[in-house]
């Protein structure tokens, strides 16, 4: 999710095989249909999509989706609703740096915070945390480590540019400058829940990270149910009580103008969060998707 650049007051979200977006009265989709996958460049619900497992707004009017089984980066007008390739070769997976370059499986897609004229990507099924220029579409790879298994799916990064990727019950961080990978939180193989320190906490499919402070991380843990706070420095796990029984395998999580947005598979939930540790009462249902 994110805050439309496009519309004011509206949030950009994800929907299965469709962008769209809700000022949380109404919904309206930017392109693909949420219902039909498939592979189609077209103009807003004509085209489709296999699978959006992420997207980055490049300015007011462009969105670059990551097309997870279509296994290539796509770009959207959004004030036309068209859709084009824009990195990668879509439908053929591979590993090949270059442009078009290839990928396989890429799982989610942000801006470069170091260098804003580049994406990083995750390239799931090829280990990789891949780059991409924003004006050429040409692949590099960032870091290709057996560590990052098949499972990984989301990124944030700090404003040291460090960059953490989950990894389905584990937690890693890649230092921006060296390009080298550790893990951070839990090791890898064993799935629980269970909050302590970044070595004895437990995960079971964390599908969503969102870097809220320095070494500071909130991670949308879907199979428990649960938002959990991650804090490097005082070395802790901890869970983020926001309400009871409301969440049911959030996926995607965005904290704005004081609020904090849980999306999960048919409803995107808002609170009220004063200060940024305390996401607190006052929930609502944002939207809920048809």
């Amino acid at each position: 999710m994110e805050p439309d650049l496009h519309k004011n007051g509206f949030i950009i979200y994800d929907d299965f095989h469709s962008v769209k977006t809700s000022n949380g009265v109404t919904s309206q989709t930017i392109a693909g249909n949420s219902s039909v996958s498939g592979y189609l460049e077209g103009v807003g619900s004509h085209a489709r999509f296999h699978d959006v497992r992420g997207f980055t707004q490049l300015s007011d009017t462009h969105i670059v989706v990551a097309d997870y089984s279509n296994e290539c980066l796509r770009i959207i007008d959004s004030s036309l609703g068209t859709t084009s390739a824009f990195s990668g070769q879509c439908q053929l997976a591979g590993y090949e740096d270059g442009f078009p370059g290839q990928f396989n499986h890429p799982s989610f897609v942000a801006i470069d915070k170091m260098d804003v004229k580049q994406l990083l990507v995750v390239d799931q099924n090829n280990n990789a945390l891949r780059a991409v220029k924003i004006d050429t579409g040409a692949v590099t790879t960032f870091v290709r480590s057996s560590l990052l298994k098949s499972s990984t799916n989301s990124l944030a990064q700090d404003s040291s540019g460090d960059v953490f990727v989950s990894s389905a019950y584990a937690i890693y961080r890649i230092a921006y400058s060296e390009g080298t990978i550790r893990l951070l939180a839990r090791s890898a193989g064993v799935r629980g829940d269970q909050d302590g320190t970044l070595t004895t906490s437990l995960f079971s499919l964390t599908t969503y990270l969102k870097a809220i402070g320095t070494d500071v991380l909130l991670i949308a843990d879907m199979r428990n149910h649960k938002l959990k706070l991650l804090d490097i420095k005082s070395d802790r796990v901890s869970t983020v009580n926001v309400c009871t029984n409301c969440l049911q395998s959030p996926t995607s999580v965005l904290v704005a103008q004081d609020s904090l947005y849980i999306g999960q598979k048919r409803n995107i939930l808002k609170f009220k969060c004063e200060p940024i540790y305390s996401f607190f009462v006052h929930g609502t249902n944002y939207f809920t998707s048809l």
